[in-house]
């Protein structure tokens, strides 16, 4: 079964970059190994509050037991989706449980979103994925950018076959020279210890040095890979923003209508239709509360008759209705003809209908 879990040196290049952010904390510790170091509850709050200058809400420091422990881990998951952040294929409880790939994309997130520190040059600045105005492009560490994926993968393919390199040559320089080169070197006679030891040690300093640069180039390569993550993570932030903006605008667009429609229904489709019809507001015995109706004539030609048709009750009733007295004011004005015209009332017909007990006049009585 082939082992999938990454190369020592790469794991030991995210322990390097996570040491030099945690050198800028006060009383935080180095860590050695990844997979414990970030899972053990402390290392990860203590990073982000460092990238992200504030400390991470209701963590509690040291975790004494295995639950608070846990608890930290998706404390931190939790502040990096407040702010937007989102480690592709890694959660919380991958974390807890100390999966190396999870971590290191996890590590890759928070150094495509926050502004990190080399000790060997300047802070690393991305461009928030909220700012509107970046001053000075994306990635202000590097004079070129990477415009794709292939690109970044050319750059690791030359690392992985340089660092290849450097362990041959590393295994033919140190190799233990044998007797009858030894024997062969004396009758020439050169001296054989001490320029080779010699040599040996200049070569060795000349591939830590080459060993330094190769660290360097997976820094800068680890940074370039978080700078694609960034992008497309902020390429998806302002898709999402803009698919909910169209949806709000949709929605906007269907209550104008409906009210734009509820405006048109309510207003008369002509003229004269609308002074034809006249509203009548009737009380019925001792309720207070106004019957609502129309007849299809207009003020002044609505007679006793039509307003019956509209009350349409069967029984005996006594018929009052609100006018204005020149000499008394506000009065009721009971009518029993059925071709006396209703008098108005501020534009309507206010009508008070009684009905009448058994043995009354005949005059109210409704056939």
């Amino acid at each position: 079964m082939l082992d999938n879990r990454p190369s020592n040196h790469t794991v030991s290049t995210y322990i390097t970059w996570v040491n030099n952010q945690l050198a800028r904390g006060v009383n935080t510790q180095p860590i050695s190994n990844l997979e414990r170091g970030i899972s053990d509850g402390v290392t990860l709050p203590h990073l982000l509050q460092i990238l992200g200058e504030e400390a991470v809400p209701e963590v509690v420091i040291p975790p004494k037991t295995e639950a608070l422990r846990k608890q930290n881990i998706r404390l931190c998951f939790q502040y990096l989706q407040q702010r937007h952040i989102h480690p592709r294929n890694s959660t919380a409880p991958d974390v807890s449980n100390g999966n190396v790939k999870c971590i290191m994309r996890l590590m890759l997130a928070l150094a495509a979103n926050f502004k990190t520190y080399r000790p060997d040059s300047r802070a690393i600045g991305y461009v928030c994925k909220n700012s509107e105005h970046p001053s000075n492009g994306n990635m202000v560490s590097h004079d070129s950018n990477i415009g794709d994926t292939d690109d970044m993968g050319w750059m690791y393919d030359q690392v992985i076959d340089t660092r290849k390199q450097l362990e041959s040559l590393k295994h033919l320089l140190l190799k233990d020279i044998t007797d009858d080169e030894k024997v062969l070197l004396d009758e020439v006679g050169v001296e054989v210890s001490e320029p080779v030891c010699n040599s040996c040690q200049d070569t060795s300093e000349k591939m830590r040095s080459l060993e330094h640069l190769v660290t360097q180039r997976d820094q800068q390569l680890m940074e370039l890979k978080a700078e694609v993550l960034h992008l497309k993570t902020r390429d998806k932030y302002m898709t999402n923003e803009l698919d909910e903006r169209n949806v709000q605008i949709t929605k906007l667009k269907l209550l104008l209508e409906r009210k734009q429609a509820v405006s048109d229904s309510s207003k008369p489709r002509d003229k004269k239709e609308a002074r034809e019809n006249t509203k009548i507001l009737y009380y019925l015995g001792t309720s207070t509360t106004p019957y609502l109706s129309s007849c299809p004539k207009p003020l002044g030609e609505i007679s006793l008759r039509d307003f019956k048709n509209v009350v349409n009750r069967a029984g005996r009733y006594r018929y009052n209705f609100r006018t204005f007295d020149r000499d008394v004011g506000p009065v009721k004005q009971e009518l029993a003809e059925d071709g006396a015209l209703l008098p108005g009332w501020e534009g309507r017909i206010v009508g008070f209908v009684e009905e009448l007990p058994p043995g009354n006049s005949l005059d109210h009585i409704e056939i």
